[in-house]
């Protein structure tokens, strides 16, 4: 299919503004790095006094992915599942939201900061007591532990995607389920964005502008898992995001636009011009072939 010419300007200005990775390379995927980053992020939901778990810990125009996210954990609770590991937990707003409602949750994170921003949250929100938290490496830092429900909240494009399925599929029991919510990869616009912001503002990790998930890689979350759904989000709704000062307009326009997006972005295949995507898969019994 011939693009648009709007497509092809921003496809452009990516290239214009050059391959990061490749030009600098203290952008190459770095641990060390990463976890500063994330501890620079822990240390502000630390000064938080909000105490926001699941979507309510994300701004309404952003929430939609995440309130699909709610209720998918919520079904799996009520159809008997009880253990969840929350991957790259962050300050731990999806552990807090298992354990919430009857999990017993393990969270991992390769910030301490992170980590000790979940134990505060889970501590005020008085789950501590089903909640358990590790510092340290995602793929490496369990035994031989197994899970009904696997969490990743944006957080794949961190990890060699082989690997972490790899990983994902040893460390669910059988009809176990995955879910994960990432940025989309692949729209242009968002990625000439994010580039310029991180020049402007420098506020944004070298992985966020280089090895976020498109197409290639959902086909490949679809391989690991066959029986699986990929719904995709936040076009319009975006838009919203300046209309904050206004709540009342802003909520109107919000609930408008995303039906809109639901349509366009789901139904009429304008996926491309997406925001982000969930991705919710059951661990088939027959392993299938993970290469690509």
């Amino acid at each position: 299919m011939r693009s648009c010419w709007w497509a092809e300007r921003a496809n452009s200005a990516v290239k214009s503004l050059g391959d990061v990775a490749a030009d600098n390379p203290s952008t190459s995927l770095n641990h060390d790095e990463i976890s500063r980053f994330y501890d620079r992020i822990g240390s502000k939901t630390l000064l938080d006094d909000t105490a926001r778990y699941g979507c309510e810990s994300v701004p309404p125009f952003l929430a939609a992915p995440y309130r699909q996210i709610d209720a998918i954990i919520q079904q799996l609770r009520r159809v008997g599942k009880s253990s969840f590991l929350d991957l790259c937990c962050g300050p731990g707003a999806y552990s807090v939201y298992a354990a919430k409602l009857g999990f017993d949750v393990v969270g991992i994170d390769i910030s301490a900061v992170s980590i000790a921003a979940a134990t505060h949250l889970a501590e005020v929100q008085q789950v501590s007591d089903r909640c358990r938290f590790v510092v340290g490496d995602a793929l490496t830092s369990l035994n031989q532990e197994t899970f009904d429900v696997i969490f990743i909240g944006s957080a794949l494009y961190y990890l060699d995607l082989h690997a972490a399925l790899d990983f994902v599929r040893a460390h669910l029991k059988a009809d176990g389920e995955f879910i994960c919510i990432e940025t989309y990869g692949d729209n242009p616009i968002m990625s000439v964005y994010r580039r310029l912001r991180a020049r402007v503002r420098g506020d944004r990790d070298a992985p966020t502008l280089t090895r976020l998930l498109g197409e290639r890689q959902i086909a490949q979350l679809r391989r690991a898992f066959p029986t699986s759904h990929v719904r995709y989000y936040g076009f319009l709704t975006l838009v919203g995001l300046v209309l904050v000062p206004l709540p009342i307009v802003g909520q109107r326009y919000e609930a408008i636009a995303r039906k809109i997006d639901r349509l366009l972005l789901n139904r009429f295949g304008f996926h491309r011009w997406s925001f982000n995507f969930v991705f919710h898969g059951n661990r088939a019994v027959d392993e299938p072939d993970l290469d690509p």
